[in-house]
């Protein structure tokens, strides 16, 4: 109820006139694997959230290690080693996910921390927002400067370099306050590499 409300509040601020330096990006589909080099991102991650050190090297024994097998009319099948990410598989997957999207929610406060990246305010004097997640689906918001959208693009170039988060660009969308200049919005769009439009569908039931 929360994110939905806020995700009202967010959506008609951009509409206002007077306000024309804003961004909401929609990455849709977010992927997390675990397979190669993504092993160490799991296992920092892990780390990072303090969790003790034998809780790890058992989670990570049962990420690397599953080979469920199928029964087919009451007989096992050949064993079969899953693949599909952390989207799928065993039962914790889904926690595994999340506390992913956390470090990468840390990642994205200390860029904005560090001044790189603008959020934006929702009202005067209101607090400040650069992202909503819910799931795979994501929310992310700044400035539309040159500064912080580069700053957003190489948030996600850093963490997709090595394979660890996969956006869907071609479902990801780009919505830009309306009186920004059209020539400008195009210019930021490809700067993330997605399209621009004139909304993004519906977050969590509300129309963006």
């Amino acid at each position: 109820m929360v994110a939905r409300a806020l995700t009202a509040q967010i959506s008609e601020s951009f509409l206002r006139v007077e306000d024309s330096q804003r961004i909401l990006s929609r990455l849709y589909k977010v992927a997390l694997s675990h397979t190669g080099s993504e092993l160490g991102f799991l296992r920092q991650t892990l780390t990072f959230f303090n969790l003790p050190e034998l809780l790890i090297r058992l989670i990570m024994r049962c990420v690397t290690c599953s080979k469920p097998r199928i029964l087919w009319k009451g007989k096992p099948l050949l064993t079969v080693s899953p693949s599909c990410g952390l989207r799928q598989g065993d039962p914790f997957s889904p926690y595994l996910f999340v506390l992913c999207m956390e470090r990468l929610a840390h990642t994205i406060d200390e860029v904005v921390t560090n001044g790189a990246w603008e959020p934006v305010d929702i009202c005067r004097g209101g607090p400040a927002f650069s992202h909503l997640f819910f799931a795979d689906d994501l929310i992310l918001m700044a400035r539309a400067t040159p500064q912080s959208v580069e700053s957003v693009r190489s948030v996600f170039d850093a963490v997709c370099s090595s394979s660890v988060f996969c956006v869907n660009a071609g479902k990801s969308k780009a919505f830009f306050s309306r009186n920004l200049e059209i020539r400008t919005q195009r210019r930021l769009a490809r700067t993330l590499g997605i399209e621009k439009a004139q909304n993004l569908g519906r977050y969590l039931g509300v129309l963006i």
